[in-house]
């Protein structure tokens, strides 16, 4: 039996280039519908606001950047 996770919907307004970008995104193929991409992305965009946000606390903070400080 395949693994279902639990999802949560969410509406968004984009402008028409984005959308056109994302809808050939998901034309190729390499993605398996529109909510994959948005969800993709946004993880992807979240873990990197998320890295860069620890980046300049220690830097604010005089520590120094490590790898297991951004990642942790």
């Amino acid at each position: 039996m395949a693994i279902q996770y639990k999802k949560e919907s969410i509406h968004a307004t984009v402008s028409p280039y984005i959308k056109k970008q994302a809808e050939e995104l998901v034309a190729t193929g390499d993605f398996s519908s529109m909510s994959d991409l948005v969800s993709i992305a946004l993880a992807e965009f979240i873990g990197r606001y998320n890295r860069e946000q620890k980046e300049k606390e220690a830097v604010l903070s005089n520590q120094p950047i490590t790898i297991e400080h951004i990642y942790e």
